[in-house]
Formats: structure tokens, C-alpha cells, sequence
């Protein structure tokens, strides 16, 4: 509720210019006597008036936990502003009104805590740690409703405080977005959908972290204890994630085992330490998840590869429980990997065990240094004229229907149909590379360039498929210089990553005409270009931001989740009634 300009009136409706945004409506459980939390401006607001004072008066807000007091002077019917900030925590904060009596002020309204408006936290975002250098509005989201519950201005390279309530801060995403001219639009979004780690969830960034001459980093922990990891979703939306995954130091969960794909971290980590079974001495290298498929081998699964490469003596440790496929063990081969590989099936104890920074992070960054490190196949001499479409045909994915429609199209165009399945790594490089244009739908074929050594001279196309992962493909363009262009005909976007494509053939095909295949007339294409956004992200700021404790609800949830995993139902259903 809100009051007139008459004291003694109070308003029926809603005024939402001084209200929260999104679903932080206050309830009158926010409101006092005289008070109440504006949340858009982030401030308690006081108005005497509401008792029907008409003097003066004075509020008074001391803390009685560090020991400091705010006092304001309030003119007849005016009101008092205090921001949010200076007054955290709330629970430890008293308020009480005074008014002048004999020439002396004295407590009018008692005292009373504050900690019944709900408590607040306080944070800084710079947009610069998240790789954005422009000015732009940093908005926090709930991730459930996609309700804007703050946003602000920022100057490029300078820093935004916020103030929210502390009771849906497990439930919110940050995204920056280009500023309007009027520095309150919002523009198209820069960079992924961030999750929004609170303060207190967050983990300890490590204390030292190695860097390589050549640019790359790594941390050494001693006493480690790994789990493997239960791969089962949890969440929702932005704040979904894998599963969980087990790294410790003392007790403590080491946030750089952490992977992380389009602003969030990839997995959760166990809510509880087990006991090792197993006992390893010496140094070894930790690689985190192989990953199944073949683009997120190339790119996660190699990610700390680096390393090993470097120090072929030391053993790589897993998470999997099986030896590698031949395809992946020939990528190894390739890239120079030799060392004693260990399979995580139980939880081990290790006497060292070093932790290469990722050289990639799917949709957040691309290393160059990555990519020359992987990078190692001399490219095949370029055949003038010869154009090769990378068709998914002939996987199980996609059998027929408009990837067949594809490959009869192209080649009226004079594109060589090439399966990449069907044949071995060093083919698939050399026909790769040896063209002078390729084509494909963005997918893990148009990973297999970071095995490619520079520089390399064909000439890339790829046909859009989605945006979630459209910022990888960029961020392998830049880090390997690579002629790279994306065009769009899609009817709509897909969602998934295996849904079936929606392309407009017929306006394909014209493109096809107009351009010779690709050989000429090249302005026909400029409608059909995208232009991915290419900011990139850091590991270092990743890690600042990693959850590694959950809310107490979510802690409840991922045990009960684990244990039927693990087929103890009774356990479940005792843990799950604790929620009720």
C-alpha cells in the first residue's frame, strides 16, 4: 500500500513505481507501521505520516550487531529514503521514531527489528569480469518466470550494486544485454544466460593457481579425494544441470574439477564426501568427463588435455568408469596423449592431483593456445574447385527426411556428400582440409578443424541451427582464424540438440542458384548472415561464481534424488517427506 499526499488517506491500489518487479511483490508481511521496502529503488521507506504525525520528526536505525546507527530528519508529511545497502543485515537492524518534546528529540515510536520486512543481500556485478566491455544493463532474472527482478545501467568497464531478497536468490540468473540510447531499453543479450550464485553457496577460489609460459593455467592440490559422478539432471531451465560430481579437498569441494557450458556450471557437486576405497600415490592429472558424443569430446572431453601432452609421464585420471572408445582413444593417439590412463569406479584418495585450467568452455570461451595445443594434423594440400557437404544422413540421429533432402540438393550444386562416421579420423581431416569449401549443419562435424593445424585455408559455412551453442562455433573461429560465415534459413529454431531441422529448402536452394554453389555473387547471402555474439568468458570468473553448497531444500532434493539412484527408496521417501 501507498499514501496520498494527504496524510491521513491511504490508497486501495497497488503503485507499482515504488514496488519490486517480477513476482518480489511485497505482502504485508514487508510492510510496518510507518515503513515499507521499496524494492525497485532498493530502499526502506519511512512515512511518519502514517501515524498521523504532522511535526517533524526523526527516523533512528542502529545495528545492533556492528554497532552503528542512521538517523534522518523528516519535514512535516515527508518521508524518509534509506538505502537497503546500509543497512544489511536486517535482522540485526532496530528502527524507532523521534520527535521533539521540551527542545529534546525523544523515542516517539519504540523500537522495533527490522527483521520481520525479510532479509536483503548485497552484491556488486562488474560486467567486465564476465568479458563484456561495453556499456550495457545487467538484469537479474528468476529463472522459473524469466521475471526481471533488477536491472541497472552500466558504463562500460565500471561496476553496478544490487540489492535483492535473499529469500529467491537461489533462483536467479544474470544476463547483460545492449543499452538503448535511452540507457533503459534492452537490447539483444550479450553473451550466454548466467547462473546466480549466491555469495554464501559460493566456493573458494584456490589460493594459487600455476600459470604456463604459453598461457595456459593449473592448480596442484594435495590430498584429494574424487567420486565419480552421478549423471542425473536436476533443476530447471537455466539453473538445470547434470548431475553431480566429486572433488575434495579436506573436506572441501574443489571448484576447478567444475565444467561449465553457456554461463552455468555443467554438474552440482555430492552433497556429501564419501570414504575412499582406493588409494593412488604420486601426481596425477585430473580430465574430468570424456563426454559420449563426438563434438563434446573434441571440446570438453580434450579440454585439459594440455597438460597431459605436456607431461606425458604422469597418469590422467577420468570420470568413467570404462576404457575409451577406439574413436576417442585415435583422437588421443592423434593429438599426442600417451599417458597411463586411471578410470574412475570408485571413490579414490590421491596423493597429488593437478587441475589444468579447461582450454575450452562450450559457448563461454575458446583458448588459442587450446587450439594450437590440439591442433597438430598438417592440413592436406587444397584441391581447387572441390566442395564438400559434411551430411548427418547417415547417423542414427538423423536418418533421412530433410538431411537426405540436404544431400540431393547440394549436390545439383556440385557438393561432394561426405559422412564423416563412416570414416576414420585422418580421412575425415584430409577431405576436410583439402577442400576448398565446406558445408554443414552446425554440429560436431564443424568441431574437427581444432585438430587441424594452422593456418588453414578452406572456407567454412555452416547452416544455422540453433543460437545455445552458436557462440562455440564463433569462439572456434577466433581462436583458430578460421574464414568462418553462418546463414540462416530456418522456418523456426530447434530447442534440442537432436530435434530435426527446420530449414526452408526452397529458399536454400535459391541461394544455391543465385551464388553458383557458393562461387559467386556472394551479396545474395548478406540477408541470410549471422553475426554470433563473440564475447568470451573466463575459467578465473567461472570459479569465483562456482556453487558448490546448495540451499537447504535443494540439499534435500539431491540426496533423496541420489539415494533412488542408488535404490534405496525407503531413504527417498524419508528424506522427501522432510519437504513436506
Amino acid at each position: 500500500m501507498w499514501v496520498s499526499a494527504n496524510p491521513t488517506s491511504l490508497l486501495t491500489t497497488t503503485d507499482r513505481s515504488v514496488l519490486p518487479i517480477g513476482s518480489f511483490l511485497l505482502t504485508n508481511q514487508s510492510i510496518g507501521p510507518y515503513y515499507f521496502v521499496d524494492g525497485r529503488a532498493e530502499e526502506l521507506v519511512v512515512v511518519p505520516a502514517l501515524l498521523d504525525a504532522r511535526e517533524e520528526t526523526r527516523v533512528r536505525i542502529d545495528n545492533e550487531h556492528t554497532g552503528t546507527a542512521l538517523e534522518q530528519s523528516i519535514p512535516p508529511g515527508g518521508r524518509a529514503r534509506v538505502p537497503l545497502r546500509d543497512l544489511l543485515p536486517l535482522k540485526h537492524a532496530v528502527i524507532s521514531l523521534l520527535r521533539e518534546r521540551a527542545g529534546a528529540w525523544s523515542v516517539w515510536q519504540r523500537r522495533a527489528s527490522l527483521e520481520h520486512v525479510g532479509e536483503f543481500a548485497h552484491a556488486v556485478i562488474s560486467p567486465a569480469e564476465w568479458g563484456v566491455h561495453a556499456d550495457a544493463i545487467a538484469v537479474l532474472r528468476e529463472a522459473a518466470s524469466r521475471a526481471v527482478v533488477a536491472r541497472r545501467f552500466v558504463a562500460a568497464d565500471n561496476s553496478v550494486e544490487y540489492v535483492y531478497p535473499v529469500a529467491h536468490q537461489h533462483a536467479l540468473t544474470l544476463e547483460f544485454h545492449r543499452a538503448g540510447a535511452d540507457r533503459v531499453t534492452l537490447g539483444e543479450r550479450i553473451g550466454p544466460t548466467l547462473r546466480w550464485t549466491p555469495t554464501d553457496m559460493e566456493g573458494a577460489s584456490p589460493s594459487r593457481v600455476h600459470a604456463t609460459p604459453h598461457g595456459m593455467s593449473f592448480t596442484s592440490r594435495r590430498d584429494v579425494t574424487l567420486a565419480p559422478r552421478i549423471l542425473r539432471g536436476f533443476g530447471e531451465r537455466a539453473l538445470r544441470t547434470e548431475g553431480y560430481l566429486g572433488a575434495w579437498n579436506g573436506g572441501e569441494p574443489i571448484p576447478e574439477a567444475m565444467d561449465f557450458v553457456m554461463g552455468r556450471q555443467e554438474m552440482l557437486f555430492h552433497p556429501e564426501v564419501p570414504e575412499p576405497t582406493a588409494r593412488y600415490t604420486g601426481r596425477v592429472i585430473y580430465m574430468g568427463r570424456p563426454h559420449g558424443s563426438w563434438g563434446h569430446f573434441l571440446t570438453q572431453g580434450l579440454a585439459r588435455s594440455w597438460y597431459a601432452m605436456e607431461h606425458p609421464d604422469v597418469p590422467i585420471v577420468w570420470d568413467n568408469p570404462r576404457p575409451l572408445p577406439a574413436y576417442q582413444q585415435q583422437v588421443l593417439d592423434m593429438i599426442g596423449v600417451r599417458n597411463k590412463q586411471i578410470f574412475l569406479t570408485e571413490a579414490s584418495h590421491f596423493e597429488e592431483v593437478v587441475f589444468p585450467y579447461p582450454g575450452v568452455c562450450i559457448g563461454d570461451y575458446v583458448l588459442p593456445e587450446f587450439a594450437r595445443a590440439v591442433g597438430n594434423f598438417a592440413p592436406a594440400t587444397l584441391e581447387p574447385g572441390k566442395k564438400l557437404f559434411l551430411s548427418r544422413s547417415g547417423t542414427s540421429n538423423f536418418p533421412g527426411g530433410i538431411e537426405s533432402e540436404l544431400d540431393r540438393l547440394l549436390e545439383r550444386f556440385g557438393f561432394a556428400v561426405f559422412r564423416p562416421e563412416q570414416h576414420d579420423l585422418e580421412k575425415q581431416l584430409v577431405e576436410i582440409s583439402s577442400a576448398e569449401v565446406v558445408l554443414a549443419v552446425e554440429g560436431s562435424s564443424l568441431h574437427t578443424p581444432l585438430l587441424l593445424k594452422d593456418p588453414i585455408n578452406t572456407q567454412f559455412w555452416a547452416l544455422s541451427r540453433h543460437r545455445r551453442g552458436a557462440g562455440l562455433f564463433e569462439h572456434i573461429r577466433t581462436a583458430k582464424s578460421l574464414d568462418y560465415q553462418t546463414l540462416n534459413f530456418l522456418r523456426s529454431r530447434t530447442r534440442r540438440a537432436r530435434d530435426p531441422i527446420d530449414l526452408d529448402l526452397g529458399a536454400l536452394e535459391d541461394a544455391m542458384r543465385c551464388t553458383g554453389g557458393l562461387e559467386h555473387s556472394m551479396d545474395y547471402l548478406t540477408p541470410f548472415l549471422e553475426r554470433p555474439d563473440s564475447t568470451q568468458l573466463s575459467y578465473g570468473t567461472h570459479l569465483q561464481h562456482t556453487q558448490v553448497v546448495p540451499s537447504a531444500r535443494e540439499a534435500v532434493a539431491q540426496r533423496a534424488q541420489i539415494a533412488i539412484y542408488e535404490g534405496d527408496i525407503r531413504g527417498a521417501e524419508k528424506l522427501l517427506s522432510l519437504m513436506h
